[in-house]
C-alpha cells in the first residue's frame, strides 16, 4: 500500500510551490521587479501630473409650491369634472410631479439645444480641455475652436454631439425622503461649473414657466370659445372657474421668479478639485507593476523544465 501511495504525494509536491519557493523567486528576481515597479510607478505618476484637475460644484433645490395644470383637487376646478364633460372640456384628475418633470427637462435634448444658445455654454461644454488658474482662463482645443477669433476650427457641433459631454458632466436626482433634488455639475473651471450651475436652474425656470404660459393661453382661448359656444348656466359657471384658474397659473407665472424649483443652497465656487486623484492612481498603478512583474516570474517558474 505504501509503494501505492508515494507516487501520488510525490507527484503533487512536483506541481506545488510553497513559501519558501515564493520567497526565493522573488529575492532571485528582485532587482528586475523593482525595476519594472519602479517604471510602472514612473508612469503612473506621469499620467496623474498630465491629467487636468475636475471641479464640481452642487446646488440643492426646492419645489416651488405650484401644481402643473392648475389648482389641487381642492382648489376651484373641485367637482367641475362632470359638468365640464357636458361641455367637451376635460379636467385632469391628477398632478404632474413638478420634481420628475424638472430632472426630466434638465436630462433632456430640447433643454440642452436651449442652453447652447447662450452665449460660452457650447465652446465650453464641447472644446474645452484644461484651465489655467493663474490666468482664469480655460483652455480649449485648437484643433476644434479658436479661442481668439470665437471661431470653430471644425463644424459647430449640434446639440446631439454635446449632449454626450454634458449628461456626463452632470449629475441630478431627488431625494425621496426630504424631496429636495440634487444638481451636480463638473468641468475643469471652476467659475464655469458654478456659472453654468445656476444657469441650469435658471433656465430650467424659464422652460417650464414659457411651456406653461403657452399651454394656459391655450387653453383661456379655448375656454373662452366654449363660453360663447353655451347658454347654459351651470357649464358657463364651469367654464368660467376654469378660466380664473388658469388667470391664477397666468399670474403666478409672471410675477415668480423661481417659478420651478428655487434653491436651497446656490451653487458655490469650488476652490478645491474633485478628481482625479492623483494619489490612488499612483498607488494602484504602482501595485500593479508589481503584481505584472511577479506573475511574469512566477508563470515563467512553473512552466520551464525542472
Amino acid at each position: 500500500m505504501n509503494d501505492q501511495i508515494d507516487p501520488i504525494n510525490n507527484n503533487e509536491d512536483s506541481v506545488g510551490i510553497d513559501l519558501h519557493e515564493l520567497i526565493r523567486l522573488f529575492r532571485s528576481n528582485i532587482k528586475i521587479i523593482f525595476l519594472i515597479t519602479s517604471i510602472f510607478a514612473a508612469v503612473s505618476v506621469a499620467v496623474s501630473l498630465n491629467l487636468p484637475n475636475i471641479y464640481s460644484s452642487r446646488a440643492i433645490l426646492t419645489i416651488t409650491d405650484k401644481e402643473i395644470g392648475g389648482g389641487s383637487s381642492s382648489g376651484p376646478g373641485a367637482g367641475l369634472g362632470g359638468i365640464a364633460a357636458m361641455a367637451g372640456i376635460q379636467i385632469s384628475s391628477g398632478t404632474t410631479d413638478l420634481g420628475f418633470t424638472v430632472i426630466e427637462t434638465i436630462k433632456s435634448y430640447d433643454f440642452l439645444d436651449h442652453l447652447i444658445n447662450i452665449d460660452g455654454v457650447l465652446e465650453n461644454l464641447y472644446a474645452a480641455i484644461d484651465y489655467d488658474a493663474a490666468a482664469d482662463q480655460i483652455i480649449y482645443d485648437d484643433n476644434l475652436y479658436d479661442s481668439k477669433t470665437e471661431e470653430w476650427i471644425i463644424e459647430k457641433p449640434s446639440n446631439v454631439q454635446a449632449y454626450g459631454k454634458y449628461i456626463s458632466s452632470i449629475a441630478v436626482s431627488k431625494n425621496k425622503t426630504n424631496g429636495f433634488i440634487y444638481l451636480n455639475f463638473s468641468h475643469f473651471s471652476p467659475r464655469f461649473t458654478k456659472d453654468f450651475t445656476n444657469l441650469i436652474v435658471k433656465e430650467v425656470n424659464e422652460v417650464i414657466r414659457l411651456r406653461d404660459l403657452d399651454e394656459s393661453n391655450k387653453s383661456m382661448h379655448f375656454l373662452k370659445a366654449k363660453l360663447g359656444d353655451t347658454s347654459e348656466t351651470e357649464i358657463r359657471f364651469t367654464i368660467n372657474e376654469l378660466i380664473k384658474t388658469e388667470i391664477k397659473t397666468q399670474t403666478f407665472a409672471n410675477i415668480k421668479e423661481n417659478y420651478a424649483v428655487e434653491p436651497v443652497d446656490s451653487a458655490f465656487l469650488p476652490n478645491q478639485k474633485s478628481s482625479p486623484a492623483r494619489a490612488l492612481i499612483c498607488i494602484f498603478g504602482t501595485l500593479i507593476g508589481f503584481i505584472l512583474s511577479y506573475v511574469f516570474f512566477l508563470v515563467r517558474y512553473l512552466i520551464s523544465p525542472k
